[in-house]
């Protein structure tokens, strides 16, 4: 199954978004960032993510999506859904809604908030953190992008479903 951002924003629009304040959020975020789907069978579309990947000594099939300031990369393959994968898509904006939030914050609250997510970490302590599930599904920004997109789409699609899913 091979989706687009257009197609994933439509299928968010039509089927997920049920208040006005959904609604107003996302067209307010949309315009915001810059969301690139990599479906797996392209290589040439995964060099930008397999080359971060590398750089933090970290396996391109651990991952579904990643966001920073204002951009999303997602990776679709072959377990995810069509529903899925519109939770990763929110889940990825509810990153950036977390970090705009943040940016509200002092550095000392966000600091107690993510953890101490937020202290430097060496490239060890960060493919530790985005390849342990355990320490990556603790922190605080992890917890509120799951929920932001739990609450849309009504159903977890979190990493803990998606290693059950490869499993299977």
């Amino acid at each position: 199954m091979k989706l687009n951002v257009y197609d994933l924003k439509c299928l968010i629009e039509d089927n997920y978004l049920k208040t006005k304040q959904q609604k107003k959020w996302f067209e307010d975020i949309l315009p915001k960032s810059t969301i690139r789907v990599y479906n797996s069978a392209t290589e040439n579309e995964k060099k930008s993510y397999d080359n971060y990947c590398k750089h933090y000594n970290l396996d391109i099939n651990e991952f579904r999506g990643m966001s920073w300031d204002d951009g999303t990369i997602m990776l679709n393959n072959t377990y995810e859904t069509e529903e899925s994968l519109c939770w990763i898509m929110l889940h990825e904006l509810g990153h950036i809604t977390a970090q705009q939030i943040a940016s509200k914050f002092d550095y000392d609250t966000l600091e107690i908030l993510s953890g101490g997510a937020l202290s430097e970490m060496s490239k060890e302590q960060y493919t530790e953190y985005c390849s342990n599930d355990e320490i990556h599904e603790s922190r605080f920004e992890e917890i509120f992008a799951n929920q932001f997109a739990n609450v849309i789409i009504g159903k977890c699609y979190d990493r803990y479903w998606w290693r059950k899913n490869k499993e299977d």
